[in-house]
């Protein structure tokens, strides 16, 4: 039941993007390409560090398959503890140890270690980004624009700080100002590993803005910098389903397929079976409403599964204080995906290799993935959840706001899939 889930920062505070996309600029060496020579510096204990971080990327940014970033992430600590060792105002170690703590889900001890940073070096751009990111575990978006806002003051070429506070922006719906720091984003970044992403971003802000058309210029822009890549296909995929361009989602979506497999099945899977919900004379759902399958009986008792999981994780959130989440469809067709793929590899890892997340398509800041296997009822699956500390910190943490839940029965036993993530409109 462990999940895995990533985040914005490696090593140096840069940015990642949902997909499997860097998009901050830097230049990557692979922790297999470095010479393992006994440092003797503070500075040679961070660069061991940070190339440990970096294991599971290739020289472009992109995840190797079976990458495990989180292993990387705890690799990575005692490199820069022993940095801090030999310099205990080194500034490079404190930001390697929250960025690995960040990537580990230990928001407290990232928050300490950038804190820790500026104490020392109150000029630093970057600690007063990456502190900024921790702010969104509490959804305290005011503090991640303050702090942003200080990073950016440091330095105008920070594109990180910008990235970020385009996102607390759209929290707060702001999206006049998140679109202005995205354009800003996209000036600084240009040329740089994965540039189209920054385009997918700024197209899933014109969706929320109801600016379809805008949206979808972009995502043909992206597609036109690197018709190679599959996840931009299956991107502007998702943008035409929204936009009830079936065929040419469809399309998209196999595109997608083509280049990788796996990439734009649950989009070909929903057109699919809501046309076969049309040819039965069932109301079909409107947008990503209603998950796949819709029409079918073993899935209205899913969706009871699901309705009955929301009431019992609330339950479990207010007694923490946490805000209610909330069912979104959207979730609920990638979580009904991965519940397929859990029966052929029980795992955080796709059939194709690729990480869980990769289900979805859009530019969300965060999500995470529950699994189960064998659990028959909605209050045994969440009392699993609940007993494991890394899936309960998905059922309550405050940054999460929506859910969507994937079940099948197969091969006599039960299969759970649930999706949470940050509302980003």
């Amino acid at each position: 039941m462990k999940k895995r889930r990533p985040w914005k920062y490696l090593a140096a505070a840069l940015p990642l993007a949902l997909g499997c996309v860097l998009t901050a600029p830097v230049t990557f060496t692979p922790a297999a390409a470095i010479v393992c020579a006994e440092p003797t510096t503070a500075e040679e204990w961070c660069e061991q560090g940070e190339a440990t971080q970096f294991a599971s990327f290739d020289q472009n940014g992109s995840w190797l398959p079976q990458g495990d970033f989180e292993a990387d992430y705890r690799a990575a600590i005692p490199y820069f503890e022993r940095a801090l060792q030999l310099d205990p105002h080194c500034v490079r170690a404190y930001l390697g140890l929250g960025n690995s703590y960040m990537g580990m889900m230990q928001q407290d001890k990232a928050a300490q270690m950038f804190d820790a940073a500026i104490q020392i070096d109150p000029r630093s751009s970057q600690a007063y980004a990456m502190r900024a990111d921790v702010f969104f575990d509490e959804q305290r978006t005011d503090k991640v624009i303050e702090y942003c806002n200080k990073a950016i003051a440091l330095d105008p070429s920070n594109s990180t700080a910008y990235d970020l506070r385009t996102v607390a922006y759209e929290m707060q719906g702001q999206y006049d100002a998140a679109l202005q720091d995205r354009n800003t984003v996209i000036r600084l970044r240009e040329g740089k590993p994965h540039f189209a992403y920054e385009y997918i971003s700024r197209a899933g802000l014109y969706q929320r803005m109801g600016r379809y058309n805008d949206a979808l210029k972009d995502m043909d822009t992206a597609v036109g910098l690197d018709p190679s890549d599959a996840g931009i296909y299956e991107s502007r995929a998702g943008l035409l389903l929204w936009m009830k361009l079936y065929d040419r989602a469809i399309s998209d979506a196999r595109k997608a397929n083509e280049l990788q497999p796996g990439r734009g099945d649950y989009i070909i899977r929903y057109v699919r079976d809501m046309r076969k919900a049309e040819d039965l004379g069932v109301r079909p759902p409107a947008g990503f409403d209603a998950p796949v399958g819709i029409g079918s009986g073993a899935v209205d008792e899913v969706r009871q599964y699901e309705k009955t999981i929301l009431q019992l994780v609330n339950a479990e959130r207010k007694k923490k204080g946490r805000k209610p989440l909330k069912i979104n469809g959207e979730l609920a067709v990638a979580a009904s995906v991965r519940a397929d793929e859990i029966q052929q590899d029980y795992s955080h890892t796709r059939p194709n290799g690729e990480s869980y997340f990769t289900v979805m398509n859009s530019g969300d800041y965060a999500l995470a993935e529950n699994i189960a296997k064998g659990p028959k009822t909605p209050e045994n699956v969440v009392k699993a959840w609940m007993d494991d500390p890394e899936s309960r910190v998905n059922l309550l943490s405050a940054s999460f706001t929506e859910l969507g839940l994937g079940h099948r029965a197969a091969n006599g036993s039960d299969y759970w899939v649930l999706l949470v993530r940050a509302e980003m409109e």
